[in-house]
């Protein structure tokens, strides 16, 4: 189970693919202008719970954080795969 945090409560996520994949496919609101392939930075998302699920960013996604001076629990949602039945996570970023 994924919960997207928003200002205006909380969402279940299910299923599988990128983060991005997931939010766009729930209709939560999720910023991308590079179509997934880690180049604009902004589908970057505060990871509150599940970190060590997911494995560790790749060499491009971990270049864009440091570019972006991210903290450590920030991941590009282009670039987390995740299957919503097994990946318990708690997700938000600073525009919801």
């Amino acid at each position: 189970m994924i919960q997207a945090v928003l200002s205006k409560g909380e969402h279940t996520l299910s299923g599988s693919g990128t983060l991005l994949d997931l939010c766009i496919n729930h209709a939560i609101p999720l910023s991308s202008s590079c179509r997934g392939r880690a180049i604009c930075g902004k589908c970057i998302v505060t990871i509150h719970e599940g970190q060590n699920q997911l494995p560790a960013p790749s060499e491009l996604e971990e270049s864009k954080l440091i570019q972006l001076k991210c903290p450590e629990n920030t991941r590009l949602a282009c670039q987390v795969h995740v299957d919503g039945e097994t990946s318990h996570l708690k997700i938000s970023t600073p525009y919801w």
